[in-house]
């Protein structure tokens, strides 16, 4: 038996160990974190391997996998610490040597990239899992309990999990407000000559109130929806003229019928979902209905929506931006081709000498641009579709749409 780093030839059986090992993962989630690892294109900003123990009678019987970090608990802050991933053998093998010898090989790798400490994590309650380490040479250094709240209450499935925290709502309101921008200003040209007094314009997932303050600017009525604590936050400072709420897209109060002048959707708000779930073309449909209602004859619905190929040709999407206060990186990949897509935000904001992190995970429901702009008409729309927000061009699988109650 010997470690080596895994290979492209190990990939269908190291998924077979992940999946083992975290069985609350899918297998086409391990496939793509496997390969990636295995071809040296780690779905991370850091260095990641893989070792094997490999057997030549028996083929791989264990794995482990490790990577460094910036910090680890109980280890040095000052440097970079190697740390284990996951650490995983066979049953029919443990006890045998194997995963000590793979351990070592994890030192020996982080040892090599300056690490001068390893650090490694396991559930309280496994056992095993603790004794092993423990007779490695391991050091427990903190136990910790988890725990969360949720701060706004939201049926499963339409919106839990978006969040926007106080970090990325500032990143977004200061460096990303372009499509906000460019929506607000299509939306004006589109409402020249219409009386303003004749209806209000409602913003689902209003954001920063960067659109509403246009709108408001330009002698409209603006209520925001927004399930956002933080972008509301920054809209009262910004849009002091836009009505706030907070509320998500999918269940808040849209108005009296023909009560609307338009109602908006601007940068993906109707695609976003719980993790848990799949795209729901019912839903989508529903919604858009009781927008019609809302809406005063010749109302306007303009919004934008992504679908498949959004993340590209290969269904992965990698985006670093870099501004003098704030550094984002986006993981954007699509799952269950032409269902969802998740983005995994991490975002580094300036607080003195330092940044401050956070980290945030997206879900994204995915629908195509035909079936959106026939399910328009049978509703009763009339719709013209987008490539983009006047000089805001979407990107491949994002559509934009202007839908218009006759």
């Amino acid at each position: 038996m010997r470690v080596r780093l895994a290979e492209p030839g190990d990939l269908e059986k190291l998924v077979d160990m992940r999946a083992a090992l975290w069985p609350e993962g899918t297998r086409d989630e391990h496939h793509r974190d496997a390969e990636a690892i295995v071809h040296g294109r780690p779905l991370s900003t850091m260095p990641l391997v893989v070792f094997v123990a490999d057997d030549p009678k028996a083929g791989l019987r264990g794995f482990v996998e490790v990577g460094l970090r910036s910090h680890a608990d109980g280890c040095d802050p000052i440097r970079p610490s190697a740390f284990i991933e996951g650490w995983w053998v066979e049953a029919g093998a443990r006890g045998t040597g194997i995963g000590r010898a793979l351990i070592q090989a994890a030192e020996d790798w982080g040892h090599a990239q300056g690490a001068t400490e390893i650090g490694s994590d396991t559930w309280a309650e496994n056992e095993a899992s603790r004794r092993a380490h423990e007779a490695l040479g391991f050091e427990l250094v903190d136990t910790c309990a988890n725990y969360k709240k949720s701060l706004v209450d939201l049926p499963a499935g339409e919106g839990a999990g978006v969040h926007y925290g106080h970090d990325l709502a500032e990143i977004h309101h200061r460096h990303f407000g372009m499509l906000a921008r460019a929506g607000a200003k299509l939306l004006r040209e589109r409402l020249q000559g219409v009386d303003p007094a004749s209806g209000s314009i409602l913003e689902l997932g209003c954001g920063s109130g960067i659109s509403g303050a246009l709108l408001v600017a330009a002698g409209h009525r603006v209520e925001g929806v927004d399930i956002s604590p933080a972008m509301l936050t920054i809209a009262r400072r910004h849009a002091p003229g836009v009505q706030l709420r907070t509320g998500s897209a999918w269940t808040c109060e849209l108005g009296e019928a023909q009560s609307r002048l338009a109602v908006t959707a601007f940068g993906e708000v109707l695609n976003y979902t719980a993790e848990e779930s799949r795209p729901r073309p019912e839903a989508l449909r529903s919604r858009c209905r009781e927008i019609f209602e809302c809406l005063r004859p010749g109302g306007l619905f303009v919004f934008d929506l992504s679908g498949p190929g959004r993340s590209g040709a290969t269904g992965r999407r990698l985006g670093v931006w870099e501004h003098e206060d704030a550094i984002v990186y986006l993981e954007e990949t699509e799952i269950d081709k032409e269902q969802r897509l998740t983005r995994d935000i991490h975002s580094f904001l300036r607080a003195g000498a330092l940044h401050r992190r956070h980290r945030e995970k997206h879900c994204l429901a995915l629908h195509e641009a035909p079936v959106v702009e026939s399910m328009l008409l049978d509703i009763g729309f009339e719709v013209e579709r987008l490539d983009g927000y006047g000089d805001f061009s979407f990107g491949p699988g994002w559509a934009g749409f202007v839908a218009r109650k006759a």
